[in-house]
């Protein structure tokens, strides 16, 4: 009843509603597929307005119930990297994403010397 309630409604959830409702489901073992899809599916038009507590309960539901959304893993997958400019001698600062898998880029990245690694964060 509350899988087929969430996915009627999922148009209306936020990421904290979709976080949630995914760690729930995963936390009582109610892997409803259609649910998950579409919490899947919303998550990923969504995932640029996830923190990281919320990114990390999403996939950690998603992974967890072993239930596959191509949306959400490419989204997830995306490149995005900020830059911080500071004035004076400082410069700037480039903070990059990098998913676990995509080890090819991290080691692409340790090649330049300049940065620190910590996990599957860099930051140059």
């Amino acid at each position: 009843v509350a899988s087929r309630a969430m996915v009627a409604g999922i148009h209306e959830c936020n990421m904290r509603d979709l976080a949630n409702a995914a760690w729930g489901l995963a936390n009582l073992g109610g892997f409803d597929e259609q649910c998950m899809r579409a919490i899947g599916s919303k998550a990923a038009e969504l995932l640029d307005t996830f923190d990281a507590q919320e990114c990390s309960k999403l996939l950690f539901a998603m992974n967890k119930s072993g239930i596959r959304c191509g949306e959400l893993e490419q989204a997830a997958a995306a490149h995005r990297q900020i830059e911080l400019r500071f004035g004076g001698d400082v410069g700037s600062v480039a903070l990059q994403h990098i998913m676990r898998g995509s080890h090819g880029r991290v080691r692409e990245r340790e090649c330049t010397g300049a940065i620190a690694g910590n996990g599957g964060a860099l930051f140059e």
